[in-house]
């Protein structure tokens, strides 16, 4: 496997300019990216102020851990946790079906490596933790994938249940000979290989014992990462709620202080000239409820906190009384969680997505509202995986990986026309640029008639355009299957390599790849010493 740099083109300008270290956006954080320096200065500052209950942290790790039969090493680094000077590297994902797309485990492999290298540099115990958002309710956003078929296609398979009612994905119960089901459908399009039987049965294994797609998730990033020591956590976990306790009786109390906060930061913002990537409103209280069975959103309305719909009603003092007594009805929003993490977690590093890191650049001001600061914080590593048939076909072409990624579509055509001798699309153009030419002198004659006929004229006109676009149309068609096998592989690399005109990472499931070369090319990325502030890899498998 050889790894080389992609020239990444980052397209929010925000994140450009924070891997850039532009002085515009270093006031929203507390910590330059890529530097080691700043995980020193992070590691001192959370020595000094030491807040965090790791004993019942690492009591909840276990526990949860156990439940997912999580490897030995996993354990043995949620042991670390005695060690008072402890620290964690941390990013999550939702609970999607065979993991959803790549970046989640890019992500993962992100966070394993950062928390190794930082335990190597800093001389202190640091922790791989992956946050499972079992929290969320939204069922649309996890419940498919998206895959390459063996016949050179993209298509999406989605899991065949239908949940009642508004749940975290961790409280809906499935089968799992629903899982077996969707198992089975998504590998009759793979490949024929060595691996393919054993990893639909190692599937199956882990649908087995899976309740919930959370369970199914978490269970089969063990599968993947569990060797190298992730720790996972499920947000949702009961045990862990009872953690989050004193925390959600903080955001209640002081919601309103919270709130003003990330207002005003979200205005330093659109005054540094950028777009926040979450909708910030007035009454926001970044809070859920379960009623009656249903995940509920509040906001504030003056000193109480109502559900959106307006049907329930809390006063701040019986809301305070939910957090202390049954802090399982409560769950943060993306915004308040980061303030569970913070506060629970003694984070050094967090990994996030372009997405992430540029919400976590309005929290600021809030966290230290509540004593709190940002970690060191990073955007997660990239990569694009091609295969030995796309490696030959760019060769073949003459193109750049940054011609497939971002160009291939327009590399098509260009090729098209080159081989078309015939010249189609310029024959067609000089017709009908006479015909209009005809038409303008025809029309001079037929508005001395009178003026209907020139309307007359110009429908005309318009009528005989449309059916030399009818026949310039069907023309290309015919033409282009003389093309068909090299028009195929231009197709072939597009679909593949940046499918739907979005990188591969964020479109396709890893479970196509694990079919076709195992899981060693996942070691060889924990194993390689790749460069840290490097957006985007490319990996030639």
């Amino acid at each position: 496997m050889n790894i080389e740099p992609l020239r990444y083109r980052e397209q929010n300008p925000f994140i450009r300019s924070y891997i850039s270290h532009d002085e515009k956006v270093a006031s929203f954080f507390s910590y330059e990216p890529y530097k080691w320096e700043s995980l020193e200065k992070r590691a001192s500052s959370l020595d000094q102020h030491d807040r965090f209950n790791r004993k019942e942290l690492l009591r909840v790790l276990t526990s949860y851990n156990v439940s997912i039969d999580n490897h030995d090493f996993a354990f043995k680094q949620i042991a670390k946790l005695e060690d008072p000077t402890s620290k964690v590297v941390i990013g999550g994902q939702q609970a999607g079906v065979l993991t959803g797309p790549m970046l989640a485990i890019y992500k993962a492999i992100h966070i394993i490596k950062m928390a190794k290298e930082a335990e190597t540099r800093l001389g202190t115990p640091v922790i791989p933790v992956y946050w499972i958002a079992g929290e969320d309710h939204d069922w649309d956003e996890v419940n498919h994938v998206t895959q390459f078929t063996s016949d050179n296609a993209i298509k999406q398979y989605k899991f065949q249940h239908d949940p009642i009612g508004r749940n975290s994905i961790s409280h809906i119960s499935i089968s799992s000979k629903e899982l077996k089901q969707f198992i089975d459908t998504v590998s009759m399009t793979w490949n024929q290989t060595e691996h393919k039987e054993g990893l639909k049965e190692d599937l199956y294994q882990l649908a087995e014992k899976s309740t919930t797609l959370t369970q199914f998730f978490a269970r089969t990033m063990v599968y993947l990462f569990g060797e190298y020591g992730l720790v996972l956590i499920d947000s949702a976990d009961d045990a862990f709620r009872k953690l989050e306790q004193p925390y959600f009786v903080d955001v209640i109390d002081r919601n309103a202080e919270l709130h003003h906060a990330l207002l005003e930061t979200e205005n330093h913002f659109k005054m540094a000239g950028f777009t926040p990537q979450i909708e910030i409103e007035e009454n926001q209280a970044h809070l859920f409820i379960y009623i009656e069975g249903e995940r509920t959103l509040l906001v504030r309305d003056r000193e109480c906190f109502v559900s959106k719909n307006g049907n329930y009603r809390f006063t701040k003092d019986e809301l305070l009384h939910i957090a202390k007594t049954d802090p399982a009805r409560l769950s943060p929003n993306v915004v308040f969680r980061s303030i569970m993490q913070e506060s629970i977690f003694p984070t050094l590093v967090f990994i996030g997505g372009t997405s992430e890191v540029s919400y976590w650049g309005l929290y600021k001001e809030m966290l230290s509202v509540l004593g709190l600061e940002l970690p060191v914080i990073i955007p997660r590593i990239g990569f694009t995986l091609v295969d030995g048939t796309s490696q030959k076909l760019m060769k073949k072409y003459s193109l750049t990986y940054e011609d497939v990624i971002y160009n291939v579509i327009d590399k098509r055509e260009q090729w098209y026309h080159q081989q078309d001798q015939l010249h189609l699309s310029d024959k067609f153009t000089l017709v009908k640029e006479r015909i209009r030419d005809e038409y303008i002198l025809l029309q001079q004659t037929l508005i001395e008639i009178n003026k209907g006929m020139s309307e007359l004229g110009e429908t005309n006109l318009a009528k005989v355009l449309s059916e030399l676009e009818y026949l310039e149309k069907k023309a290309n068609i015919a033409n282009r299957l003389k093309f068909e096998v090299g028009l195929g592989h231009f197709d072939r690399l597009a679909n593949l390599q940046a499918p739907n005109h979005k990188l591969q990472e964020r479109v396709f499931h890893p479970f196509y790849f694990l079919n076709e070369y195992g899981r060693s090319w996942i070691k060889e990325l924990i194993d390689n010493d790749l460069i840290s502030n490097q957006q985007h890899y490319i990996i030639h498998l």
